[in-house]
């Protein structure tokens, strides 16, 4: 990797772990639950999340009506890494950060979660 590219890989794990961090506190309220690593060692910077609080193609229309956040929904053209990982045939709710987010893009997502999922209510 060249400088350039470590720098852009360090901030998008970076944001991933926030991400991530703020999702084990929903998840450990029944909330949602996080699908795959819930670290950043060994790591891409998607996130992929499933909840029985509501419908996740309602859930993203919501958070990107709500509060422009863009996600992707369903089984991500890989309709048997879904039954391999239990998330078949709902699929999941997919978060990605790249070079052009900020630590606030997280928190607001996080927050939009806690809204959408009714967390302190």
């Amino acid at each position: 990797f060249t400088s350039a590219m470590k720098k852009l890989r360090h901030q998008e794990l970076s944001l991933t772990a926030a991400f991530l961090q703020g999702l084990t506190e929903l998840e450990q309220q029944s909330l949602l639950s996080i699908v795959g690593k819930k670290d950043i060692h060994n790591r891409t910077s998607v996130v992929s999340i499933t909840t029985d609080k509501m419908d996740l193609a309602t859930l993203a229309y919501n958070l990107d009506a709500n509060y422009g956040i863009a996600t992707r929904v369903g089984l991500h053209c890989a309709p048997n890494a879904h039954k391999t990982l239990g998330t078949y045939p709902t699929g999941t709710l997919r978060f990605s950060f790249g070079w052009h987010n900020t630590p606030e893009e997280v928190e607001l997502a996080l927050e939009a979660l806690r809204k959408e999922l009714g967390y302190g209510l």
